[in-house]
């Protein structure tokens, strides 16, 4: 599952619309570290404009569970985003299995912020 999830990471970099389009569920919803919500149809059309832009993805302290066809997946992550954004997230992902294939179904980025 892991690697299945770093592809997906390495086509968001490449803004490898058809690629996410076949790991994404028809009916998935994207939950960004700033709270915007999407459907699959919207996060698409972000990528493709170049709105969506990672220019990075580093992933860390990974696992993932599995619950028949629901896999759960969860970690941190830093993104590069834009010019010169740096985010760090912790995440939580869950995938289904459909037809043979496991899809993103829900993905929720949370920003760490600093300790004061």
């Amino acid at each position: 599952m892991l690697d299945l999830e770093t592809k997906r990471f390495d086509a968001q970099v490449k803004q490898d619309v058809p690629a996410l389009a076949a790991a994404i569920a028809d009916d998935a919803i994207y939950v960004h570290a700033n709270g915007a919500k999407q459907t699959k149809a919207e996060y698409l059309k972000d990528v493709q404009a170049g709105t969506s832009r990672y220019r990075s993805i580093e992933a860390s302290d990974r696992s993932a569970t599995f619950y028949g066809n629901i896999a759960v997946t969860r970690g941190q992550m830093v993104l590069n985003v834009g010019v010169d954004r740096r985010i760090e997230v912790r995440f939580t992902g869950i995938y289904v299995k459909r037809a043979g294939r496991w899809l993103v179904l829900s993905w929720q980025s949370t920003p760490i912020m600093p300790r004061q």
